[in-house]
């Protein structure tokens, strides 16, 4: 497991509608991952947002995509789900896998 990792880029308004954010981190090595969170502090103005499937903000969660340099690996983290204290289930905190059993929980 990693340390907690805050995407900010301080040269542009990061997560708004219609763009893609793009973060260059420099992080341990956790070995394969299987399951990430994600979240965000509810702060600033219309702060919920939604990833569609192309990963815009349409103000919800639709794909996290991780590559990792070292291991020459792109993880794809699907969400498709709002983080919205406002909006569907309310919950602005998500665990994504990269697959799930029938159950729910994350496959390693």
């Amino acid at each position: 497991m990693s340390s907690r990792i805050t995407l900010n880029n301080p040269q542009r308004n990061d997560f708004e509608r219609g763009q893609t954010d793009t973060f260059h981190i420099n992080a341990e090595d956790v070995g394969d991952m299987y399951k990430i969170w994600i979240d965000h502090d509810n702060t600033g103005s219309k702060p919920g947002w939604y990833l569609n499937k192309d990963g815009y903000k349409t103000i919800f969660c639709g794909k996290v995509t991780i590559i990792d340099n070292d291991r020459n690996k792109v993880y794809a983290f699907p969400c498709y789900e709002w983080l919205s204290v406002d909006e569907g289930d309310r919950q602005i905190a998500r665990e994504l896998c990269l697959s799930r059993a029938s159950d729910g929980t994350c496959l390693q």
